[in-house]
């Protein structure tokens, strides 16, 4: 059940997507749905639970019990392969088609697990408390391996009670990812846990849109605005991945003050070298290596020896350092710039950071070498994708709680769609996250299109997207 980050890093899936086509860089969704009145009182549906609800004491041994009856009931590789691939394959069926009862007789053995993540929900924090601060980057993260699997069996489970027009038991059940999501961002979050988060999360915003578009399903405008935003802190993320080289090698933090003794360096190389070798699969370095890596150093030196100069240090300092000691101080100096460079991008909204962060990963990569002492090269993360996948995520809650406000509208005005968002009243809609700017609308009849475009030119992750919705009486 253990798991190393690096390991868990390449196997976390890219995020589900709930599209049924893309045209060009344009995610585009067709959706038929009914007009339905806004809830009476505003706040009936909660996909977080109430406040009143919520119990003392923290989740994470309830996540772990959870993954545990997960475990049991695969009962075995073959087992567990074949109830994966009947999950995935069910939570994006069309609800009309689920074969109910094998989906039952799934569910059932699952019951434990689903009864455990229900427990976990109510909690009134989430702490697995991993000791990052103490082991870096070697730090096991057991509680990542089921969270997606607990995910869609919540989904699946919301998605049978959508079947029997169960609206409130699904929205309960689609509560348990969305919460999920949020605990695995508390505590000391690490990169890889947003990952993780923002997938469980993603996959109950898919269920949502196949709610709305049930024929009896009743408005989430208001459930909608329940849900956190952001909904995770990524600058914090990234200011625990920075700290995670200096975790991971302790004697970097005399460096960060311009003091490394040889013995510091020499004990920081090898501990580098480890790490390197398990995140990267490098294995340790043999012969040829070393002596690439002497090479190296005698082209790096000069330039890590003119940097320091425009630093804090003299040339009579640098000429009483050994050549290793240069080079480290150099590297840990080129890791703290540009990854505070990094960091400066996530104070600020998604429309301005992602651009700039898309800018700055692209002048580090022309720093960033394969040199055995590159702490950029072996610990900078690339968050540009990760944000613009969050971003996305939040787009399409906004989108979706616009579509909310459109078919309130109709049920107020005899199935009559709005003729502009401004017209929509005391159900604004909400800004785009990912340009700050209004969605795009256009109206023909009872065809409502509503698009936010793609930011960052064309080729990248942060695709557009456009709802063509048919609303109905």
């Amino acid at each position: 059940m253990k798991i190393f980050i690096s390991l868990l890093v390449a196997a976390v899936m890219s995020l589900s997507v709930i599209a049924e086509e893309k045209v060009g860089e344009v995610e585009q969704i067709q959706l038929t749905v009914h007009a339905a009145a806004l809830p009476s009182p505003a706040m009936r549906f909660h996909f977080l639970p109430d406040l009143v609800d919520q119990t003392e004491g923290n989740a994470a041994l309830l996540y772990l019990n959870a993954a545990q009856q997960v475990a049991i009931a695969r009962a075995g590789d073959a087992n567990r392969q074949a109830d994966d691939e009947k999950i995935s394959r069910w939570i994006t069926t069309p609800v009309a088609e689920l074969p109910m009862s094998e989906v039952q007789g799934v569910l059932n053995r699952y019951s434990g697990a689903l009864n455990q993540m229900r427990l976990a929900a109510r909690r009134d924090r989430c702490d697995f408390d991993p000791p990052f601060r103490t082991e870096g980057f070697r730090t096991l993260l057991p509680y990542l391996v089921d969270a997606r699997a607990l995910a869609r069996l919540a989904c699946l489970a919301a998605r049978a009670k959508m079947a029997r027009g169960d609206f409130d038991g699904a929205i309960a059940d689609l509560s348990l990812p969305i919460v999920q999501s949020g605990h695995l961002n508390e505590g000391q979050p690490i990169l890889v846990q947003l990952l993780v988060a923002t997938s469980c999360g993603q996959l109950a915003i898919d269920q949502v849109q196949a709610m709305i578009a049930q024929e009896h399903s009743p408005n989430f405008y208001w459930a909608l605005g329940d849900v956190p935003s952001p909904l995770a802190n990524v600058r914090r993320i990234m200011q625990m991945e920075r700290a995670g080289a200096y975790f991971s090698i302790p004697q970097l933090k005399d460096a960060r003050a311009g003091k490394l003794t040889v013995e510091q360096w020499r004990a920081a190389l090898n501990t580098m070298a480890e790490i390197r070798g398990e995140l990267h699969s490098y294995g340790q370095p043999g012969g040829a290596a070393q002596l690439n890596a002497m090479l190296v150093a005698v082209k790096e030196y000069p330039a890590a020896k003119q940097y320091l100069l425009g630093q804090k240090f003299t040339s009579e300092q640098l000429e009483a350092m050994s050549v290793t000691q240069v080079l480290g101080l150099y590297h840990v100096a080129e890791f703290e710039y540009w990854t505070q460079e990094l960091d400066r991008c996530l104070t600020l909204p998604y429309w301005q950071a992602l651009p700039l962060l898309g800018k700055t990963e692209a002048q580090m990569r022309t720093v960033t070498s394969d040199s055995p002492w590159s702490l950029l090269g072996t610990f900078a993360p690339t968050i540009k994708t990760s944000l613009t996948n969050l971003a996305k995520a939040e787009r399409r809650i906004a989108i979706l709680r616009t579509v909310e406000a459109v078919r309130g509208y109709a049920a107020a005005h005899e199935g009559e769609v709005p003729a502009r968002l401004e017209d929509l009243g005391d159900t604004p809609a909400p800004v785009d996250p990912m340009t700050g700017q209004k969605f795009k609308y256009q109206t023909d009849g009872q065809l409502v299109t509503i698009e936010g475009p793609a930011i960052g030119g064309a080729g990248t992750a942060s695709t557009g997207i456009r709802v063509v919705l048919t609303v109905s009486k």
